[in-house]
């Protein structure tokens, strides 16, 4: 792809410097709870219990109460170890189990982390003794985990899959050296083939089915890899339709009849792979899905056959095959992984052309916090929560589907293309015609040589809010990207690069006349290129960039935008260095810096920054702060994202000079009674407090009485909201060594009588006076008094 400037990356890409994000799926919460339960039992091998709850929680502290309910109805788990109190009559209740054995109460296990995790301890400590189990090795600590696992025992190996898959994740984690390194492990090599034995196929590979006796493929002989599966399934002994998947039937009592379905629905289990699979099959669950997917890896597990009525989706299920992805919605960043969604993708894409569905009408908004109702004509690859007559909220706020469209769907070759250095191109309605319905369709502009192509749109009518078009700077979707347009008119856009990708998508409905673009290379101007661009500081919230200086320059463009944006911000700056608020925390920038010379511009230079994430209670609180007279002020998770979990931080706003500070919060929306947003009157939280605010209720407009203001933020272990957006600008206290001055029309030397004056006050300290006081002192001959109330 050709570029003028260039984003200076280099062969190290992105080995910034900062703090693990407390998302990623090998953050190491909980580490010192389990080293002091490790040196209270030390006969236990090290990792164990991490193991044991990466698989179940990712090492996250459940509260089911406070999270959304399971949509396959499955029993609550509780705490860091992921333990069940009610298993429905079908799992086992072992946060019972653990209880008995540790001596630790139901209800401390549930509330507290660390007795969650110790109790387990106590527990997996006695019944290791028990079994007269004394080993260095996590594998021969098996028979523990299956004894105090929340799984129903079965000793066939059909039933016992689910039981085994979780075994199996847990020695597989321990074998992890991400895993290792984040906890300071022992350095495992397990040998999981040894251990497993024929059950390994199983386990760790794809496209096989369970059998009592042997490990078999779809058409009953030894274990291979086939291309394609047939389309036909027969309940309840498959084989599996998707080549890639396991087949594990579920029980009878949960699907029914006949269907021709014509939608996918993508789904969050609330809870782990291993479960769900042994869920669907309860005769009493009374629920199933055709697909069970696991986090780690993308493993798919069909239990049910397309064309059967699984129990999903309520009203819906006669339409729509069903995906069961691993995790939590709550925490979906830590379950929601590269792996899942690849895997999803490609079975999404298996199922739309075996079952026709259309995949260019895959949702592709922004992520879905609770209920929106999707119609079916117009949207067939969605979510639980898209879906009508229905009350479930996954795959949640996390769940990427721009991603997940342009995984379905494999970027189409170009509908139009020119290497001529100037032309006219039109959406596919062409001069006259509109453009169609359920369209995608992708162009390109690569003139000869490297100048840059300016783009000057002179039609535009698409649909606002249903229709867009993507406009990046190179020969594909990978270049830098423009900007993407809707209802508003591009206008006047320039690519530096020396080539323009467009990609145009429109709904199910309502089309339009489109666009005419036309387009020319233009020369590159002597206004010469920022050089040198430099990242001098960068927190979670604000980041100080400068550039050297460029000879003839008036003023210079700078522009950002983190990686979940789609469009970028812009300053404009008189000086070689700028100051940004606003940011998000743990983001990848992308920044650019562009010289104006008069009416004359030059090509952009970039670089990228990232910042680190919010001060919190599992690294340490933080604190940040800004002197500028005005900015933005976002929670963590900036204006497209929550922000997260466990959260702890102060921002203080103290701008040189200010007598005061005005923060207007345009909205606000936290978790009500666990998550608090203090304001001080003052430059620390050890100032006079201004007020506390939770759930809706916002601050409004805050000011503050003196040259500063502080916030502390603190939010608790589970379930976050949108946070806040908020705008601030100071109050100049006067202060400036530029006094203002104050002219007075002629006057006598003395008055004996009434008089009048006129007062002209000019304020050359450029922040505005907003108060005078004037005072008419009287002289009797000797002293000089003055009526300070009739100033």
């Amino acid at each position: 792809m050709k570029k003028f400037y260039l984003f200076l990356i280099a062969v190290f890409c992105f080995f910034h410097t900062q703090a693990q994000d407390i998302n990623d799926p090998y953050y190491p919460r909980y580490k010192k709870e389990f080293e002091k339960v490790y040196q209270l039992y030390p006969d236990i091998p090290k990792g164990i219990l991490q193991a044991v709850a990466f698989t179940n929680t990712r090492v996250f502290h459940l509260e089911p109460s406070r999270m959304a309910p399971s949509c396959i109805g499955l029993p609550e788990y509780f705490g860091v170890m992921g333990l069940v109190e009610d298993g429905k009559n079908y799992f086992r209740n072992n946060l019972k189990t653990v209880s008995q054995l540790s001596g630790i109460s139901v209800s401390d296990i549930k509330t507290s982390p660390y007795y969650n995790i110790l109790a387990y301890a106590k527990a997996f400590h006695k019944v290791a003794n028990q079994m007269g189990i004394q080993s260095t090795r996590p594998e021969d600590y098996l028979p523990v985990l299956v004894e105090l696992s929340e799984l129903p025992l079965d000793t066939s190996l059909v039933n016992n899959f689910a039981l085994n898959a979780d075994l199996y994740m847990n020695l597989v984690i321990l074998n992890d050296k991400k895993f290792q390194i984040a906890y300071d492990l022992p350095s495992y090599a397990i040998d999981l083939r040894s251990v497993f034995a024929e059950k390994y196929d199983i386990l760790s590979a794809t496209n096989i089915n369970l059998d009592d006796l042997s490990v078999k493929n779809p058409s009953g002989g030894n274990y291979q890899f086939q291309n394609r599966a047939p389309a036909s399934c027969s309940m309840p002994n498959g084989p599996a339709q998707y080549p890639s998947a396991l087949w594990d039937a579920a029980d009878p009592s949960n699907y029914s009849g006949a269907i021709s379905p014509y939608m996918i629905a993508i789904h969050t289990i609330q809870g782990k792979y291993s479960g769900a699979i042994s869920w669907f099959k309860n005769p009493s669950a009374n629920v199933s899905c055709q697909y069970v997917m696991r986090s780690y890896d993308g493993q798919v597990t069909q239990m049910v056959c397309h064309r059967i009525k699984a129990w999903h989706v309520g009203s819906q299920n006669p339409y729509a095959v069903g995906i069961e992805h691993e995790g939590y919605i709550e925490s979906g960043l830590t379950w929601y992984t590269d792996a899942l969604y690849q895997a999803s993708a490609d079975l999404s894409k298996f199922i739309a052309a075996e079952e026709s569905v259309n995949k260019l009408q895959t949702y592709d908004g922004p992520p879905t916090n609770g209920l929106m109702t999707l119609s079916n004509s117009c949207h067939k690859i969605k979510g639980h929560q898209h879906f009508p007559d229905n009350t479930h909220v996954d795959p949640g706020p996390y769940w990427n589907w721009e991603r997940y469209y342009r995984l379905v769907n494999d970027m189409p070759a170009p509908t139009a293309s020119s290497t001529a250095s100037s032309g006219t191109m039109y959406d596919s309605g062409g001069a006259s015609g509109n453009y169609s319905d359920e369209e995608r369709t992708v162009y390109l502009i690569d003139p000869v040589g490297n100048d840059p192509v300016q783009l000057t749109f002179t039609q535009w009518d698409v649909e606002d809010g249903w229709d867009f078009l993507w406009i990046y700077d190179g020969t594909d979707d990978t270049g830098n990207l423009i900007g993407k347009y809707s209802g508003t008119s591009p206008g006047t856009v320039t690519a530096y690069s020396g080539a323009v990708f467009m990609e145009f998508r429109s709904d199910c409905a309502t089309n339009g006349a489109g666009w005419t673009v036309n387009w020319n290379t233009v020369s590159m101007t002597a206004c010469g290129i920022p050089t040198n661009l430099t990242e001098n500081s960068v927190d979670a919230f604000t980041a100080s960039l400068s550039w050297d200086n460029v000879p003839g320059a008036t003023q210079y463009r700078v522009q950002y935008k983190g990686g979940l944006e789609t469009s970028w911000h812009e300053v404009i700056t008189n000086t070689n260095s700028v100051n940004l608020t606003g940011l998000y925390a743990n983001e990848l920038y992308d920044w650019r810096v562009q010289t104006i010379c008069g009416t004359d511009t030059s090509a952009f230079q970039g670089d990228e920054f990232a910042t680190p994430q919010a001060g919190s209670t599992l690294v340490g609180s933080a604190s940040y702060s800004s002197s500028e007279c005005s900015g933005k002020f976002y929670d963590s998770g900036g204006g497209t994202a929550n922000y997260s979990n466990y959260e702890d931080w102060t921002y203080t706003i103290a701008p040189p000079g200010a007598a005061n500070i005005t923060v207007t919060f345009n909205s606000f929306d936290i978790e009500s009674g666990y998550d608090y947003l203090y304001i001080y009157d003052g430059p620390s939280s050890s100032s006079p407090l201004i007020g506390s605010y939770t759930g809706t209720s916002s601050p409004g407009t805050v000011v503050s009485s003196l040259g500063a203001i502080t916030f502390k933020f603190y939010s608790d272990n589970w379930t976050n909201k949108p946070g806040w957006d908020a705008d601030w600008v100071c109050n100049s206290s006067g202060g400036s060594t530029s006094l203002p001055e104050t002219q007075l029309s002629a006057l006598n030397a003395w008055y004996n009588d009434d008089f009048t004056v006129t007062f002209t006050d000019t304020d050359n300290s450029g922040t505005g006076l907003q108060e005078t006081f004037y005072l008419v002192a009287q002289n009797d001959g000797s002293n000089w008094n003055a009526n300070a109330s009739e100033g």
